[in-house]
Order: C-alpha cells, then structure tokens, then sequence
C-alpha cells in the first residue's frame, strides 16, 4: 500500500514537473504538455486504486510493472529527439521502487526494457547535440531529489521488513516457549502455567489485560481462572479472579457463550447500535478502547474464552497479526485444558469411586502410608471398617440399583460423622474405611464406634421410592501400632 501511494506521489509530482518545465521554460505547446501532464497524472491516480483493484501481490506487481514502464517510456518520448538527454536517469527511481517489490524477475524485466530503450535510442539518434539550458538543469535537480527520496523509501521500506522480521522471529520464539511450558502442564499447576502464558504472550500482543474464563457443561455460568493486569496498580480489572457468577447476569460476557468464533473491536468508540452502548460504556468506563475474545475449544466444545483488551485503539494493520497469534495461544489453552480433564478422569478412575465420589482403595492406601510415614508409637491410629451386612440380600431382592442408592446413602451418613482430619473411603462394594489419626483412649474408640451403628437406627429412603430400608452395619476396629506398621494390614 505504501509503494503505490510513494509511488503515485512520485507521478503527480512528476506530471507538474513535465508541464512546469515544458511549458514554462523551454516555451513548449501548451496542448502538448498539458495532454502530456494529464497522462502522467492519470498514471497516478492509477497507482492509488492498484491495492483496491486486486489483493494478489503477483498481478500488483505485474500492474505496477507495466505502468512503470508505460511512465518511464511517456518520459522518454518527450525528450527523444534529444536522445533522452537527462530524463532517461528517471529509470533508476522506478529500478528502485521495483526492488521493494521483492521480485527478481520484475526488476530484470525492467532493467531488460530500460537497456533496450538505450538501445532504440543510439539506433534512431547516434549522434545528438544538445543544450543545456534553465529546463534540463531543472530536470536534474527534480531527479536528483526524486532519485534521493527513492532511496530514502527503499531504506525505510527494508528497515521495516527487519524490524517486521525480528517481531516475527520474537513471536516465533515466545510460541515456542509458551508451547513448551504446557507440555509439563498438570492439576497443580495449570494456574502457575497460565500466568506464566499471560506475561509472556503479552510481550509480543502488548495487551493491557487478559482474562481466561471458563464455562460450566450447561453453558449457563462463568468463572474467571486466570487475570493480567499489565499495570500492578490498575484497579479497573473485570472481575475478581476465581468469581463465578450467572452468564445471563453479565450482558457483556453472554454473547461470548453463544460465539464460537473469535470477535474483535478495534474502537469501541465505534460501537454504533443502541443495544450495544451499554457494551461500549462498559468497557469504556474502565479505559479500555479495543479487546479481542477467542473460543477455547475441547473435542469441539466450547470450553471458555480467552479476551485480552487495550486501552489504545487498535490499527487495522495489526489486527490479523494479533488474530493469528491468539488463536494459536487459544489452540494451546484448549489442548492444556483437554490433558487436565483426561488427567483428572485418569485419576478418578485410578482413585475415587465413582458411584459415592469417595477415595477407593488405591487412594486408601496412599493415605494410609503417608500418616503411618515414620510415626512415633505415641501417636495413635484407629481404622474403623464399616460393612453393610445386608447389602447382599437388598441387591438379590430389589436389584442392584436399589442397592447402589443404598450405598450412595449410607455414604452421605458416614460423612456427616467425619470430623477433622478423618478420612472416609470406599474399598469395596459393601464396605468403607474410616482412618481416625487421633484417639487417646480405648473408651473414645469404642463411643465412635457406637456412633457409626447409630446412625444407622433409622431406614433409608432409596430414590427409587420403593419404600424405606433398614441398613445393618457391622463396625470392626484395627488400631496403630497395636494392629500394624504398614497400609496393607490395615
């Protein structure tokens, strides 16, 4: 874009040059140079429409190409009975622009049309005199202030490609640290992780704030897992970390649930309809003037979304570069997400039943050697073993379902029982452990006992409303270190 309007400037500064010392110094026809002008400016406007007219960089080089070429020849005409005198060094402004198109056969295809020009020229005039007056000296100075601000371009213009690359390079290399980090990613330390993302994602994006939300499986509430706040002293962060609230209840994160495709602002200003200017009030009241909001998918589903926000209005320019690199942060969010939630049903398969949600035998186990680990004899240990002593018979009379609603029952009973620092697992189908780290005394040991068969005095109600059950329970007692040192006795 910048070429063609450098470019087109070039042109129109050209054609008031050709009119100017046409007509007014060498004392030309004033129709000749008039029509002669007009074409070179025709050229310009030209340039300016080159980037509407097609996207392709191919056919825009090629169109700059062939206008380059039909100007260079308009400059040459007007001076070939004079061999081109002075004017024919205008080449190398245009050999200069079509080096900043990156195309090596364009600008041999130039330089190729420039010598045979030369040619035609020594063929057709071998020998010309000339005169070097007021014009050709005008001419001069106008090339040599053309040929300088066409360097000048081509400087910037490579600057620019540099610095564009080293952004990239740093961008390349951020992704790769950040994709790096979540390869380690677990249960524990996701949020670290995350965090970690936000601050290095936000050297690169230079966003003010970000946020992770996460979406329960009904899509009907919201919680905030992770925050950045660029600025450890702004105080106009969106929510406090770790809220959950109502979807519906928050007008400005809804349409978020509903959008399974990246949205953008680049002015919020510009927010024009009247059901958005409650939107655009919002974001505006804390100093933000643009955001971007990505899905965060996993299998498919919509999981969450990641939005970072500026408090500067965005550029157009830079929109599709954000974009790309935040979708690729959002793909990495979603595959983060998607090794936690296979994490944790491995290990809830590994160590929680599933029916009563309590620690199965494994986690029992792991448990159990961590408090026996190099405990003093002093400290007492006392294991209850909680068994239904009809579950059998319930499950050969009204069906396993109605005995496993027994089993969810008496579990929910036995953890009203648990006081701090018990722990109640499930180990088998008609058994639980209760793993008391404290107890002085025999007679303290036997009261809770009593306690747990207690609770069972009044039936159970199955949800299956097929009446109500009475549960037996027998309670057997194993304590440390009088019944074991280790797990597996227990």
């Amino acid at each position: 874009m910048r070429l063609f309007q450098t470019a087109a400037l070039i042109f129109g500064i050209g054609a008031a040059a050709s009119f100017f010392s046409g007509y007014f110094l060498t004392d030309g026809d004033f129709i000749r140079e008039i029509i002669l002008s007009v074409s070179i400016w025709f050229f310009a406007i030209f340039f300016l429409f080159v980037p509407h007219i097609t996207k392709k960089i191919l056919i825009q080089n090629i169109l700059f190409f062939i206008t380059s070429v039909v100007g260079m020849t308009f400059f040459i005409v007007k001076d070939a009975h004079m061999g081109a005198s002075t004017v024919w060094a205008v080449y190398i402004v245009f050999l200069l622009y079509s080096i900043v198109l990156d195309s090596k056969r364009d600008t041999l295809f130039f330089l190729i049309f420039t010598v045979f020009t030369q040619i035609v020229l020594w063929i057709t005039f071998p020998n010309v005199t000339i005169v070097l007056d007021n014009a050709q000296y005008a001419k001069r100075l106008f090339i040599i202030i053309l040929s300088y601000a066409a360097v000048r371009y081509v400087t910037s213009e490579y600057d620019s490609k540099f610095q564009g690359y080293q952004r990239f390079s740093r961008g390349q290399e951020i992704l790769e640290k950040i994709s790096t980090n979540f390869i380690a990613v677990n249960q524990d330390n996701v949020r670290a992780k995350i965090d970690e993302m936000f601050m290095m994602a936000a050297e690169i994006l230079q966003y003010d704030q970000a946020y992770l939300f996460r979406f329960d499986d009904k899509g009907e509430r919201a919680t905030i897992l992770n925050a950045y706040v660029r600025d450890s002293e702004d105080n106009s962060l969106l929510l406090q970390l770790g809220r959950s609230f109502k979807i519906s209840e928050f007008p400005q994160v809804e349409p978020l649930a509903g959008k399974h495709s990246p949205i953008f602002c680049d002015d919020i200003a510009n927010l024009g309809t009247h059901t958005q200017d409650e939107s655009a009030n919002f974001f505006l009241s804390r100093g933000i003037n643009s955001f971007y909001a990505l899905p965060i998918f996993v299998e498919e589903k919509l999981s969450g979304f990641f939005v970072v926000e500026y408090k500067e209005k965005n550029e157009l320019t830079v929109v599709e570069s954000r974009l790309h690199y935040l979708k690729i942060i959002a793909n990495v969010l979603g595959a983060a997400r998607k090794k936690i939630i296979y994490e944790k049903q491995l290990y809830d398969f590994a160590y929680i039943d599933k029916s009563t949600n309590l620690p199965n035998r494994n986690m029992l186990i792991n448990n159990l050697e961590e408090l026996l680990l190099n405990r003093d004899d002093a400290d007492k240990l006392v294991v209850f073993n909680v068994e239904l002593d009809n579950l059998r018979m319930i499950n050969d009379t009204f069906g396993h379902a109605t005995g496993e609603q027994v089993v969810i029952k008496s579990a929910s009973i036995l953890q009203t029982l648990m006081k701090d620092g018990c722990v109640l697992s499930r180990i088998a189908e008609d058994k639980f452990i209760i793993v008391m780290p404290i107890a002085e005394t025999i007679a303290q040991v036997m009261d809770c006992a009593n306690e747990i068969t207690d609770a069972f005095v009044n039936p159970i109600l199955p949800a299956d409303s097929i009446g109500s059950l009475f549960v037996t329970t027998i309670v057997g007692v194993a304590t440390f270190p009088e019944d074991g040192r280790d797990a597996t006795p227990f």
